[in-house]
């Protein structure tokens, strides 16, 4: 298909509501709106007119748990995941100059054999998207989500997504195998079937990669 941009090879045959073809502005304002909607202090709800599809998000399926000390420390809980996706979503292929102050775990993590391939480009004709915000509609079913790597080639589509959960890889993949079969499903509406979808669980605590299989 030459001439085609990777996006809209991607998007072929896929409806979806988006601002722009990155998706990056219809999420952030869905986030903004949502988060206006709830007074301090209520729960957000999940409300829609009758007859509207329920919008679902892939992760909500499972979570993994932490202590409560660990929740905000830098080696655990959110302040620990949010630096593992800020310092692995800047990274398009490396070789890559780590920021400063990177943890170690992370370093450790991009080192690892079965780690590696994820961050090398294949080939020459090779896209990668990076927290790439997506949503879909399929019927009464919508989905909303935030894949955190996915890389495009001429014939297949890997999806991976990084956990910074604590304990054994193989639970952690089974924890969130659901998620990535969604992925899956958004990864083959967006291509008509023409690549092979892929979708890898990263773990990044104890360094391992899972291959998700397809439902």
């Amino acid at each position: 298909m030459a001439g085609t941009t990777p996006s809209s090879l991607l998007l072929a045959g896929f409806t979806a509501r988006v601002s722009d073809p990155d998706f990056s502005g219809w999420f952030k304002k869905q986030k903004r709106t949502q988060k206006a909607a709830s007074p301090r202090g209520v729960p957000q709800v999940n409300r829609r007119s009758r007859g509207s599809p329920a919008r679902s998000r892939p992760s909500d399926s499972g979570h993994g748990t932490l202590p409560g000390h660990a929740i905000f420390s830098e080696s655990g809980g959110l302040g620990f995941g949010s630096r593992v996706h800020e310092v692995l979503g800047a990274i398009e292929w490396l070789p890559a100059e780590l920021p400063s102050g990177t943890p170690p775990e992370i370093v450790e993590f991009l080192a690892h054999p079965e780690v590696r391939p994820i961050f090398t480009q294949p080939s020459d004709d090779a896209v990668v998207w990076r927290e790439r915000a997506v949503a879909w509609k399929s019927g009464s079913t919508a989905i909303s989500a935030q894949m955190d790597r996915v890389i495009v080639t001429s014939d297949r589509i890997v999806v991976v997504d990084f956990k910074t959960d604590q304990g054994d890889p193989a639970a952690i993949a089974r924890r969130y195998t659901s998620q990535l079969r969604a992925y899956l499903k958004i990864l083959r509406a967006w291509d008509g079937g023409q690549r092979k979808a892929q979708a890898l669980i990263a773990t990044v605590r104890v360094p391992a990669v899972i291959e998700v299989t397809p439902e």
